[in-house]
């Protein structure tokens, strides 16, 4: 109920403009980034592990804050490409029925794996492509 009191608001025609695509793309390399560093950390040695854990432990107030707003970010980040890219998935994907049920399963076990990494990769692989698309067609409606 809450989610179409959200969308309602919000046209299909949206994701086609020019402040859909950056909100999304900026969206998807926000929660890349944040997995690719979270995973990261897993895989250092343990003594670089703990020097990089001594530098959060106790920061200055000015790196309090820049941690805050990349919390925050990467929050906004998650939430925008989840719900954006399954309603995109939903209502606006022209692939073809078995390319929509492979990303959809996709996107069900990236959440799984690392929360938005489905519909990061969703993202870059077939909502920029087809608004890639989309645009040029455009383009090419004007200039005729």
């Amino acid at each position: 109920m809450s989610m179409q009191l959200i969308w309602k608001h919000v046209s299909n025609e949206w994701f086609y403009t020019k402040s859909a695509l950056f909100v999304f793309s900026t969206s998807a390399a926000i929660v890349m980034l944040s997995l690719t560093f979270g995973w990261g950390l897993e895989f250092l040695p343990k003594s670089v592990e703990h020097s990089v854990m001594n530098a959060f432990s106790n920061p200055s107030p000015m790196a309090q804050v820049g941690f805050t707003l990349a919390g925050v970010s990467v929050a906004a980040g998650h939430i925008v490409i989840f719900v954006g890219m399954f309603r995109f998935w939903a209502v606006c994907d022209r692939s073809r029925p078995i390319a929509r049920r492979i990303w959809f399963v996709i996107m069900i076990v990236g959440v799984l794996v690392g929360l938005s990494l489905g519909t990061a990769l969703y993202c870059f692989m077939v909502y920029l492509p087809q608004m890639l698309k989309n645009s040029v067609k455009q383009s090419q409606r004007i200039e005729a």
